[in-house]
């Protein structure tokens, strides 16, 4: 083939150009130069040589799946490639071409950050003087300036990797975020410096979240995506790095330089922006998520990756950008010590070879990742008090008077010398010469005396050094690409993110389908025109249209709620990529509005076809009005509904203000109440409403067809027609003109509005954010933390973390170990607990690959996948027990089996207490489960929280005042007294983690238990709250409980804390059960005797060394299976000796009854269960505030829209409005009290399994103390809208008509009510438990008599009337205030009747039937009530 400059380059295939030898090799590659030297400068292609030495040209935008391996195998041609090799190859280049390493240094002075803390009202304040503080609504709060960050300064160099240290409430994650320039949106905070500065330019001369990585500790993502299209939507709005890459090509031009052509390809296609870029695979290969790459990263309700992995892809998400700044905060949160490990290496090796500037801050960092780092900064009270090499850091505090102890972590020391009350265990002077030194102090001592910190001071007194012009490093342009490309990058995610969650858009057409086909067959074929030559016939034919109209219309209307809260829920995504700036606000909207309009063009063109002709509307082209009618309403409903999202950014708040919205949609749109009879002021929202515009529409397309050109009075010459007679009764325009207005003006620039309305508040709006609110004692200790003030009373501030001692490096000398002989006021049983040949099964995933029969296990377990193999042991009073492995060992499943919490599979094996078979019923009343979540009602203070769990699982025989005493020492042993008085709250707003974990500690010791299971306690601390959790369990085992505890990554101190050691590997086998010893000697005298282990080194924790060395690729490299090594050894004879001198019962003694140890009765616990839940709802002013809202609301509207309509009953239409705003209070405040109760009852829910599971109480007392609590709330309520409603409207001035329209209105929001905990008790999730009720709620409102009147519906459908409550509510306010009104009512004929006759015969309701239809209506209650007890009882969704 004869090649020539300019020749096409089609559909960018692959174009191969043959060859005969090597030496050709070249000509041909200045072939293809010349054939696509267009697409070569454009960057559209780069030319590749396969293995054979054949040159072809590839697309670089789109890479095909075989291009991206064939680049990476050049990527990673040797094992010396895996982690860095790809940027070694990049610098080599750079270096050879010329071209100076593109690096930022950042530089600060005098940062500052201030914000406000709000003081929490004194917890020693009671009963109504505490609720006032508490009140929202109240008097201002006790607001507080705070610097968070107090004048640091620093300087970071590109190259060098840096750790961030502090101690608790130091400032950090201000810190990175304030470096980072992620502070704009953050109104409540105030950001000052002297100096703040990227390569000596101020951070308003560029753009520095382009410039500079902030990775949050939160791995907000979404689940439904893999983690490579995660990683590759943040590529294409990275962008490329096009500018580095012509700079580099044309230094090797000028310089004669030609490059390694699998460097320069690799590089061109990673550099360069588009579509599935190779940066992506080098990223997942680097950080070793190639493994799974292909798997949904997942959410609480999608399965997907594990936590370590999801950390690596929030890393990888801002690493394959093409930033030199990088700023981590708490990156190992959830992850094990050698994940955290290798995470950090790569980071160290980018840093060198790419020469970035890395701030990295980790919360428990080993020796071991210590050593990775360059640097250190260490931040206490907002001061920076030591920034430099690492290993200067000790003896800046040895200079001070403070030494790390042996056998300390390092990053432990750093994180309590600071503290007030830690620093003076670290004290190595004369005892008598301490004083604490503060923040202040210790900061001036780093600048004033230090040589690192004098070089700062040098350095920053003077301008910044290097280039401060152009820089590649240096983000100039707001996005990363052109805005067409992060149109169309947002447009494929919302794609993927739609073909996902297609079960949710299924549902939802098969809902509307659902709904479509009972409205055909509901208001099958119905009569038109004139019937029966009746005016009045004809009407009420023409009402049925228009009921199937406002049915159809509410329908669209609705189902955009679910929409509004998946838009909810996705925020927190969109918030930390707008802070990154990956795109605009108006991409993130399109894509959410854009991928839901097939399915809305689908559901719309489905309730058309159904309900059009069954129904009987004119057949015409006027099917295209109607349809078209309601896509303009569904898409401006959704448009408006995202927009409310985006304002509120809560899903409760949302909805509240969504329903409010519709409340008056659809009560101002001329149905319920007739246009005629709208009051005056209400007259300017009627006209502003667009449901009037909608219904308008679709009426008039309807009425002004030939089906309803019957006249009215055929003897007059152009009399009217019964169409526009329907439509003129109810004051509706006549015009055709509204379809089109209807359509295009409300539906189309409209639904424009409310987009852009979206767009603005997704823009401007920061990320929710709750306030920062501490006590009066811990900002105290802020204030002392900082200055030194000598006036805090520790104990009272809950600072004093130890008592005095020597400065040993152990948790004794932090007080870990109880003070000898400490006894109790109660006493326990004492247990020992043994098992032997523990194995635990279950079915086999679909799927999965199953062993071959012969070498799988025999006997119950055959055909299962087998997770516990064999474990023997044994636990022992006064014995804290450690039990570890790698992920996948089984550690909690062999927790939750000896503890009797599985819920499923198959368990065989032994297991005694005392040397007596184990009982579950029994065991559960002397055991203490202390779970890895810490899950507690929000609204109890500790001691209330305490007092619960004591009064309900002490046995009878304890009194209550023993009870209280035994709460009290509880409280000191697990050091919660200084805080007894504090609202638990919620994660992130109330306790602390480490407050709430010694909580969780505590609720279990209050049960008096003999053995405590504890999993993952000090999970997600910091290295000194885990040692204030840690201190608590010794307490504990001090007591001669027995405890067992799995641990996670655990520091040397924690280690060697415990007594002795289970450890699993992977597959459920034991490798080692035994003690550990002093310094771990036992444990590294164990495996170090077996041939081939690695010696352990001088200084590492022996933890992780034996993590390291049991290992997979550990056995495979010494060929030894460590399981079998120990069942052979003399260790595991050991064990057995002990397990069966446990299992024999001591001489004299007898099997634990349960009689003996059987908790309060029922009666107790109902009372327990109902003194809590009343005051949860007491202090719930976000709960109780939205329905007192909600119900003013209802009240004020109804009550101003119908004012004085209760006695206009002179004409049909007024009776029909009265009628009307009975439906409309009925409907409305009912479901959205439904709604409302849905949330709290979920997450007591969540707690009903925890104590439920410990025996805390029976169902039953839950069950019924869950809705009484509620009922004086429903009753405030119901008055409160009586009371507003009944005069406003002007009812019948009657007392036992207002006390029966109360009752009646009582009833309704009681049914409600228990119907909404019916349904979160009978599904799994709360969106289930939402979309269930959203459809039923749609049937009960179709089919409730105002829509169609009862003696209209057709005989097939005649039970569901009869099956639905609001049918009897109706029933009961209409026949008690109209069924017996002796008043003439005229009808459209001019004829009149009593209305007590026209409500018989229009709606079928009877005077005589009000009592029983309230009865019947206090049965649905009962009967929602009773399903709710059976499914809370059967049915447990909390799978183990």
């Amino acid at each position: 083939m004869d090649w020539h400059p300019g020749a096409e380059f089609r559909s960018f295939e692959r174009v191969s150009v043959s060859t005969v030898d090597d030496d050709h090799c070249e000509t041909q590659r200045a072939a293809l130069e010349r054939a696509f030297a267009k697409q070569l400068a454009a960057r559209e292609v780069v030319l590749v040589a396969g293995k054979d030495g054949e040159w072809r040209a590839m697309k670089l935008r789109k890479l095909k799946a075989g291009d991206r391996q064939e680049l990476m195998d050049k990527v990673f041609a040797t094992p010396q490639d895996e982690r860095q090799g790809f940027h070694m190859k990049v610098a080599d280049r750079l270096a050879k071409a010329g071209v100076a390493n593109i690096t930022v240094e950042v530089r600060f002075k005098d940062l500052t950050v201030q914000g406000n803390q709000v003081i929490m009202p004194d917890s020693h304040v009671k009963g109504l003087a505490k609720l006032k503080k508490l009140n929202p609504f109240g008097p201002k709060k006790d607001i507080r300036p705070w610097r968070i960050i107090d004048g640091a300064s620093g300087v970071l160099k590109p190259g060098r990797l840096t750790l961030l240290l502090g101690t608790p409430g130091s400032g950090r994650t201000l810190l990175l975020k304030a470096l980072a320039g992620r502070l704009g949106q953050e109104k409540t905070l105030k950001v000052s410096s002297t100096e703040l500065t990227y390569n000596g330019r101020s951070m308003d001369t560029f753009v520095p979240e382009r410039t500079a990585h902030y990775i949050s500790q939160l791995d907000d993502h979404f689940g439904e995506l893999t983690v490579r299209q995660t990683l590759d939507f943040a590529a294409r709005c990275h962008g490329g790095w096009q500018e580095l890459l012509e700079l580099v090509e044309a230094k090797e031009k000028e310089l004669g330089i030609t490059p390694d052509a699998d460097v320069k390809s690799a590089m061109s296609a990673a550099l360069v922006g588009g579509k599935r870029n190779l940066r992506v695979d080098i990223v997942l290969r680097t950080l070793g998520l190639d493994i799974c790459a292909d798997t949904l990263v997942g959410n609480h309700m999608i399965r997907g990756i594990s936590g370590g992995q999801k950390k690596r892809v929030t890393l990888g998400e801002m690493t394959v950008g093409p930033s030199k700044v990088i700023f981590a905060d708490e990156i190992s949160t959830g992850l094990d010590s050698a994940t955290t490990f290798d995470i950090v290496t790569g980071m160290r090796e980018h840093a060198r070879h790419s020469r970035s500037t890395q701030l990295i801050a980790l919360l428990q960092p080993t020796p071991e990742t210590i050593e990775l780092f360059d640097d250190v900064m260490m931040l206490s009270a907002g001061k920076i008090i030591w920034q430099g090499p690492v290993s200067g850091v000790l003896p800046f505090f040895r200079g001070l008077g403070f030494a790390c102890p042996p056998r300390r972590n390092v990053a432990d020391f750093l994180q309590e010398v600071p503290m007030p009350g830690d620093q003076e265990r670290f004290w190595t002077g004369e005892r008598g010469a301490y004083s604490f030194v503060n923040s202040r102090a210790l900061s001036e001592a780093f600048y004033a005396t230090t040589e690192p910190g004098r070089a700062i001071v040098k350095e920053l007194s003077a301008p910044f050094a290097g280039d401060s012009g152009p820089n590649l490093a240096i983000g100039e342009s707001k996005y990363g690409a052109g805005y067409g490309e992060l149109v169309r990058a947002c447009l494929r995610r919302g794609l993927l993110l739609i073909n996902v969650m297609k079960a949710i858009h299924i549902g939802r057409l098969m809902q509307v389908t659902f709904l479509g086909f009972c409205v055909s067959t509901l208001f099958l074929q119905e009569d038109k025109g004139l019937v029966n030559g009746s005016v009045e016939d004809g009407l009420t034919a023409a009402n049925n249209f228009l009921g199937v109209i406002f049915f159809s219309l509410l329908t669209f209307m609705v189902g955009a709620f679910a929409d509004s809260a998946i838009f909810v829920q996705s925020l927190p995504v969109w918030y930390k990529q707008r802070n990154a700036k990956f795109y605009p606000a108006a991409c993130f909207a399109l894509s959410s509005v854009v991928m839901r309009l097939p399915w809305i063009f689908t559901e719309t063109w489905v309730w058309t076809l159904l309900v059009y002709f069954s129904v009987g509307f004119y057949t015409s082209v006027r099917i295209f009005a109607f349809w078209g009618t309601l896509f303009s309403l569904a898409v401006f409903s959704l448009t408006l509904y995202l927009a409310c999202a985006a304002l509120m950014r809560n899903v409760a708040a949302a909805v509240a203000v969504e329903a409010t919205l519709l409340l008056v949609f659809v009560n101002v749109c001329g149905f319920v109440i007739s246009k005629v009879n709208i009051p005056g002021g209400w007259n300017i929202v009627y006209w502003a409403n667009p449901l009037t515009y909608m219904f308008t529409s679709v009426a008039v397309n309807e009425f002004s067809s030939p089906d309803w050109s019957d006249p009215v009075d055929p003897s007059i010459p152009n009399s009217q027609t019964i169409g526009s007679l329907a439509l003129a009764s109810r004051g509706y325009k006549q015009s055709y003109d509204y379809v089109w207005i209807a359509i295009f003006v409300w539906g189309f620039c409209g639904a424009i509005l409310n987009f852009c309305a979206c767009v603005f508040f997704l823009a401007t709006l920061p990320a929710p954010k709750p306030p920062v609110l501490v006590t009066e004692e811990a900002f105290a200790l802020q204030l002392s933390a900082r200055t030194g003030a000598e006036d805090i009373d520790f104990d009272k501030a809950e600072l004093q973390s130890s008592p005095r001692g020597d400065n040993k490096g152990d948790l004794e000398a932090q007080g870990g170990t109880a003070v000898p002989g400490q006894g109790s006021s109660l006493p326990f049983i004492p247990v020992r607990m043994t098992f032997k040949d523990i194995r635990y099964s279950v079915p086999y995933p679909k799927d999965a690959a199953r062993p071959d029969p012969a070498d799988g296990d025999e006997g119950p377990h055959a055909s299962q996948l087998l997770l516990l193999k064999g474990i023997t042991g044994s636990f022992r009073g006064g014995v804290l027990t450690a039990l570890m492995g790698a992920s996948g060992a089984g550690k909690t499943t062999l927790m939750d089996v000896l503890a009797g919490r599985k819920t499923g599979g198959l368990i065989t094996g032994e297991v005694t207490v005392n040397g007596f078979p184990q009982e579950p019923r029994t065991f559960a009343r002397i055991m203490g489960y202390v779970e890895q979540t810490d899950i507690h009602v929000p609204h109890t203070t500790v001691e209330e929280a305490l007092q619960f769990s004591a009064r309900l699982r002490l046995p009878n025989s304890v009194s209550a005042e023993q009870a209280d005493a035994f709460v009290h020492e509880v409280m000191d042993l697990v050091e919660l007294a200084p805080i007894r008085n504090s609202i638990v709250g919620t994660p992130g707003v109330g306790l602390s983690v480490e407050q709430r974990k010694r909580l969780t500690i505590g609720v279990e010791l209050v049960a008096n238990p003999s053995i405590v299971f504890m999993d993952e306690p000090t999970s997600g601390l910091d290295a000194r709250a885990a040692g204030v959790v840690m201190r608590a369990v010794k307490n504990t085992v001090a007591t001669g409980r027995a405890v067992v505890c799995t641990i996670h990554q655990p520091s040397m101190e924690i280690f060697e804390a415990f007594d002795e050691l289970l450890l699993l590997r992977r597959g459920g086998d034991t490798v080692f059960q035994g003690k550990i010893g002093v310094d771990s000697s036992d444990l590294i005298q164990y495996f170090s005797s077996i041939s081939g282990t690695a010696p352990i080194k001088q200084g590492v924790n022996a933890a992780n060394w034996m993590l390291e060395v049991t290992s997979p690729d550990a056995e495979k490299t010494s060929g030894h299976d460590f399981a079998k090594l120990y069942r052979s050894s003399e260790l595991a004879q050991a064990v057995d000796k002990t397990v069966n001198e446990c299992a024999q019962p001591t001489p004299g003694t007898e099997a634990l009854k349960l009689e003996d140890l059987r908790g309060p009765g029922v009666a107790v616990q109902y009372r327990q269960l109902l003194l809590r839940n009343s005051r949860e709802l007491v202090r719930t002013f976000t709960y109780n505030g939205i329905r007192t809202v909600i119900t003013l609301a209802c009240a004020t509207i109804f009550a101003t829209l119908f004012e004085n309509q209760g006695s206009n009953v002179e004409t049909y239409l007024g009776v029909l409005n009265v009628a009307g705003s009975m439906y409309s209070g009925v409907i409305f405040i009912g479901v959205v009290f439904c709604f409302q109760v849905q949330d709290p009852i979920g997450r007591r829910r969540t707690v009903f399994y925890r104590e439920h599971a410990a025996g805390t109480y029976g169902v039953f007392s839950y069950w019924s103390s869950e809705f009484v609590a509620e009922v004086p709330w429903l009753v405030l309520f119901s008055i409160i809208y009586s009371v507003i409603l009944y005069f406003s409207i002007g009812f019948i001035n009657d007392a036992g008509k207002f006390f029966f329209y109360f009752l009646i209105m009582l009833l309704n929001l009681m049914s409600f009510t228990a119907f909404g905990m019916l349904v979160v008790h009978a599904t799994p999730q709360l969106e289930a438990a939402n979309a269930l009720a959203g459809t039923i709620f749609a049937l009960y409102n179709l089919f409730c008599g105002f829509i169609k009147p009862q003696p209209l519906i057709p005989a097939g459908w005649i039970w569901f009337h009869y099956f639905d409550p609001v049918s009897f509510s109706l029933y009961g306010l209409i026949a008690s205030q109209l069924g017996d009104v002796t008043t003439l009512t005229e009808l459209p004929s001019g004829k009149s009747v009593f209305v007590k006759d026209y409500i018989e015969t229009y709606f079928g309701f009877k005077h005589s039937f009000m009592w029983p239809a309230a009865a019947i209506l206090f049965g649905f209650m009962i009967f929602y009530h009773v399903l709710a007890f059976v499914a809370l009882k059967k049915l447990n969704f909390q799978r183990r």
